[in-house]
């Protein structure tokens, strides 16, 4: 892992890491029961409808292209 950053100010403690060898960004939180009841009914959702994976997916890029998705902000 490389370019590891925690960001302790944010509204719940996050650390930012880079895989270079998957070309992989990452956060991880700490503390915050309500991210794992999130990502619980997001693969829910998933598993009922596929095509849920590629709106989150294209939700996450079209955030992340208006700098919407910086939870550490």
């Amino acid at each position: 892992m490389e370019k590891v950053i925690c960001i302790a100010s944010a509204k719940v403690p996050i650390v930012k890491i880079w895989d270079p060898k998957l070309k992989l960004a990452c956060d991880i939180n700490v503390n915050n029961t309500l991210a794992l009841e999130n990502t619980r009914m997001i693969k829910t959702y998933v598993m009922i409808d596929e095509r849920v994976r590629q709106l989150a997916m294209m939700v996450k890029h079209w955030t992340k292209r208006r700098a919407l998705n910086d939870a550490g902000m």
